[in-house]
């Protein structure tokens, strides 16, 4: 009875019957889970995977041009991809999902393919990652970017953070009160640093994105595209 279930289910290869790259690189991922005792469970979870394997090969077939057969015969983009897809299948939100997409894509765009350590590092970071954290510097970084450049990088800083704790509240729910241990929070991860020092008047909780931040929203944030050549 199980194996009729799987054998029903659809195959991701089936969806880009027309893009044999796409096609080849689903093949490696199963987007079917193993049997089980109980049949109603295991289509659940089938399904579950299935859907977040689609948002995957979605995003990822955006930007197949960049894909070659060479390419993906390789054993170094082989290892990188089976990583990045066990991460995306194991992941809740769609939109975290596509960011592993384009992880993949982006980093052949931009660097000629991620060295297998770095990319095997920002998975782990962007899995690490929650949702809310993320889009909580992605406000951060635009509140950043609209203020006048300074010599003083602290009093930049100031000049909106009110503004921006009153964001994180109204758009993410973090209590004002919050905002300080949660960004501080984020720098585990090192797209985020707490400023620390000696400054009249500052008893410390504010921080800034690094440049690590900078390259890692480069891969996954920038939408593919936007990206194709003209």
């Amino acid at each position: 009875m199980t194996s009729k279930i799987i054998d029903r289910a659809d195959s991701a290869a089936e969806w880009y019957a027309d893009k044999p790259i796409i096609r080849a690189l689903a093949n490696l991922i199963p987007c079917n889970v193993g049997s089980a005792a109980d049949i109603w469970l295991v289509e659940h979870v089938t399904k579950i995977k299935q859907r977040r394997a689609k948002a995957f090969f979605d995003e990822l077939a955006r930007g197949d041009t960049v894909l070659t057969q060479e390419l993906i015969e390789s054993e170094d983009f082989i290892h990188s991809f089976i990583c990045t897809a066990r991460a995306a299948l194991n992941t809740k939100h769609d939109e975290k999902i596509r960011m592993f997409a384009r992880l993949i894509i982006n980093g052949i765009r931009y660097d000629n393919s991620i060295p297998s350590d770095d990319h095997e590092e920002i998975i782990g970071i962007i899995d690490e990652l929650y949702h809310r954290e993320w889009q909580a510097l992605l406000v951060f970084q635009r509140n950043l970017e609209n203020q006048p450049l300074c010599d003083n990088g602290l009093q930049r800083i100031q000049s909106f953070w009110k503004a921006f704790s009153e964001e994180l509240y109204s758009s993410l729910g973090v209590p004002v009160s919050e905002t300080s241990s949660f960004m501080i929070r984020i720098a585990r991860t090192g797209l985020f640093h707490e400023i620390t020092g000696s400054y009249f008047g500052y008893g410390g909780g504010l921080g800034m994105t690094t440049p690590r931040f900078q390259r890692v929203r480069k891969l996954i944030e920038t939408h593919i595209d936007e990206n194709r050549s003209a």
